[in-house]
């Protein structure tokens, strides 16, 4: 869970580079900066509480499913706005951590092979960052 500041500290002295940084990421806290800058130095990123969460306006998983943008793509791709974040994740090449509450969530977290969102679609999502 570092920021850009804490990864550009480390790597200026570390004698072997971190491999993975994993914090927070979602389409409403997309993270471009920090996530680009790891990429480029060869970190991979772990997105925890990919679907939301709790923020500090309240319960933002609630809100990033009923987004009206998700709606409209889960249904043009017949997918839940769930699987489509997940997706966009993955097309960011985030590994997304995702909850799974019950069987029927497993399920739903790892169907998401067999649709890939338009370039145009994963720049939209990801201007949803607040």
């Amino acid at each position: 869970s570092y920021n850009r500041r804490h990864v550009e500290e480390l790597l200026s002295f570390a004698q072997i580079k971190p491999t993975v940084n994993q914090f927070e990421v979602h389409p409403y806290n997309a993270r471009v900066d920090l996530v680009q800058y790891c990429q480029d130095h060869g970190i991979r990123v772990n997105s925890y509480s990919p679907l939301g969460g709790k923020g500090n306006q309240g319960q933002v998983t609630d809100q990033l499913l009923a987004d009206p943008l998700l709606q409209r793509l889960g249904e043009a791709y017949g997918k839940t706005p769930a699987q489509v974040i997940l997706r966009w994740h993955l097309q960011r090449g985030l590994t997304p951590i995702p909850k799974g509450s019950s069987r029927a969530h497993l399920h739903e977290n790892i169907d998401v092979f067999d649709f890939e969102p338009s370039a145009a679609d994963v720049a939209a999502i990801t201007a949803l960052d607040r």
